[in-house]
């Protein structure tokens, strides 16, 4: 548990820390699609069937789509190694998921970084898949966390987030905060 409030705590001081300036349209912010894989690692709270103490890694992508500075639309995946039945039997799962992610700075007509620095919210839906009990089965998937976006170049950007994931369904009691770090290109 101190590894993620120091963690939390981290990400505070470093997107409070930036400096903010006013905001100009920039090769950062504009519309387009983009593209993402990343490294995904998952701390449980489970209950029910199954086992609280099985933390799992896995890996995530994104597709998505800015429409505007403040705001873009995303089909997310990921996919996790073993969670696990308190009977024993580990489960691999995956989801899929529509997300929207809303730009803080932008929200607030504010720049960080010069604009390469997008620390953003955001929510999203849709469904987990797995075999527990060795039957395919699938139930809801909700979320909602924070990350950042920093830019290197216009193209390529660094992204980070902490989501708390809950499920529904066959997966009911299965929760878990994911963080995920990875790489975007944007086109």
């Amino acid at each position: 548990m101190k590894n993620i409030s120091a963690l939390a705590l981290g990400s505070v001081i470093l997107l409070l820390g930036a400096l903010p300036a006013r905001a100009t349209d920039n090769e950062y912010t504009r519309e387009g699609a983009y593209l993402g894989l990343g490294g995904f690692y998952a701390l449980q709270n489970a209950s029910g069937v199954w086992s609280p103490s099985g933390d799992t890694g896995g890996l995530g992508f994104m597709v998505g789509y800015r429409m505007v500075p403040q705001m873009s639309w995303e089909l997310g995946g990921s996919w996790l190694d073993e969670f696990t039945l308190i009977t024993g039997e580990d489960v691999a799962v995956g989801t899929v998921t529509v997300a929207v992610k809303l730009y803080l700075a932008e929200l607030f007509d504010g720049a960080l970084l010069g604009g390469r620095l997008q620390p953003y919210v955001i929510g999203n839906g849709g469904i987990i898949v797995g075999t527990p009990a060795s039957k395919e089965q699938i139930g809801g998937a909700f979320g909602g966390g924070l990350g950042t976006e920093y830019y290197v170049t216009p193209n390529w950007a660094l992204n980070a987030n902490i989501q708390y994931n809950a499920n529904r369904g066959a997966f009911d009691g299965i929760g878990y905060v994911g963080f995920t770090l990875g790489a975007l290109y944007r086109f």
